[in-house]
């Protein structure tokens, strides 16, 4: 009888102790924010976390933010019930507030030192390739951070340029991103 008395406490209990939540760069916020059906944002999981509380485990591989993600006091946990954002296991999430300027189309190495120094990037949003310098870029899991915004990089000149740099193009770029030397 103590056995069973024991187990009903610990059954009441458990949601003091609140839900467990999972994000994945892969998921939907659709889903239940289970292991097997993951959220896709952080912001979901927030939700999420506002209706019950309790731990958010996030996948490894890169959450790009569209917007800040703020928290106040709704999102505050308590002494029985703490709201806590984690890695599961040993994986790698990076949580970037970078935006995604597109796929790789293409790179350009200075023919001299065979140095990377422009990103050709094509983006779907917009429908054009864009150059990007990559002096100041940082690698960041599968992507590239660079240091210049989206709306410089969007004016950029030789938007939709194929094939190899002339010593005039590569020149125009420098200027454009200060990167001359």
């Amino acid at each position: 009888m103590k056995l069973f008395a024991h187990m009903v406490l610990f059954v009441l209990a458990l949601p003091a102790y609140g839900s467990a939540y999972f994000v994945a760069p892969d998921g939907r916020d659709m889903n239940p924010g289970t292991m097997e059906k993951p959220f896709a944002t952080l912001r979901r999981a927030q939700e999420a976390l506002r209706q019950k509380r309790g731990e958010v485990f996030l996948r490894g591989g890169t959450y790009h933010l569209s917007a800040p993600l703020v928290f106040n006091a709704e999102d505050s946990g308590m002494k029985e019930s703490p709201v806590i954002f984690q890695a599961y296991q040993n994986e790698q999430p990076v949580i970037s507030g970078g935006v995604k300027l597109g796929k790789l189309d293409d790179y350009y190495k200075d023919d001299i030192t065979g140095r990377p120094l422009w990103l050709k990037v094509k983006s779907r949003r917009f429908g054009h390739s864009f150059f990007v310098a990559l002096r100041g870029a940082k690698p960041s899991g599968d992507n590239v951070v660079v240091a210049f915004e989206k709306n410089v990089i969007k004016q950029a000149p030789l938007a939709d340029h194929n094939g190899p740099l002339t010593t005039d193009e590569d020149a125009q770029l420098e200027r454009y991103y200060g990167t001359a030397t």
